[in-house]
């Protein structure tokens, strides 16, 4: 059985086999607009929001891995979005 990743998004049925695919996805079908998808307020900002939260709480880890522009580098918060979002997306498939 192969892992793959599932969207986070309600009704959305996107999966992929790599987080760049599942990050390319949300960028391009989930515009953030003003409001975080993890916590539901709006904000001027989202993305700070989102990276402010990211080590407080791992719904906002995960939406700030798959928004979050550039790439992922060492042992920073960015890397642990990453590794919290593959982990929490991730499902058995067949």
């Amino acid at each position: 059985m192969e892992a793959i990743l599932v969207c986070p998004y309600p009704d959305c049925n996107f999966t992929a086999e790599d987080l760049r695919f599942l990050r390319i996805h949300a960028m391009r079908s989930h515009s953030l607009n003003g409001r975080c998808p993890a916590c539901g307020k709006k904000y001027k900002k989202v993305l700070l929001h989102l990276s402010s939260q990211a080590a407080k709480d791992e719904k906002h880890a995960v939406f700030y891995a798959l928004h979050r522009p550039g790439r992922y580098g060492g042992n920073n918060i960015h890397g642990s979005a990453k590794d919290l979002a593959v982990e929490v997306l991730e499902v058995e498939g067949a």
